[in-house]
């Protein structure tokens, strides 16, 4: 490999570093439990070919949250939790991040504990 290639793969090494460290400040800064009704659940899929990505959407009567991995938190099991939950069932949520509306980003789940539907909120 030339300097310059050696150079190239840094860059993109410690890009990627700077990157997963701003995305932890993220997620440790922006978590919260959030106490919620799911009224609805889907899967989106966008892309074609082999480029075709898939995102759970989960509908509550607070807000919209996706459920996707997430390997810096150790969260592998997106389609699991999906899977798990039940349309007019209360749940206590663990989630991170921000809503933007313009790009259709979502709080994503980090954790789901299904609750009894009269449970106030206590945190």
């Amino acid at each position: 490999m030339s300097s310059g290639q050696n150079k190239i793969v840094i860059l993109f090494v410690v890009l990627i570093v700077i990157g997963a460290i701003i995305k932890s400040g993220i997620i440790s800064n922006t978590k919260e439990t959030v106490l919620a009704t799911v009224s609805k659940t889907e899967r989106v899929s966008y892309g074609s070919g082999e480029d075709i990505e898939h995102k759970y959407l989960i509908y509550t009567d607070k807000e919209t949250f996706e459920c996707t991995d997430e390997l810096l938190v150790g969260k592998v099991n997106s389609s699991d939790i999906y899977g798990s939950l039940k349309e007019n069932h209360r749940y206590k949520f663990e989630v991170y991040g921000f809503r933007i509306g313009y790009t259709s980003s979502y709080r994503n789940i980090i954790s789901v504990e299904e609750v009894p539907s009269d449970t106030a909120c206590k945190f």
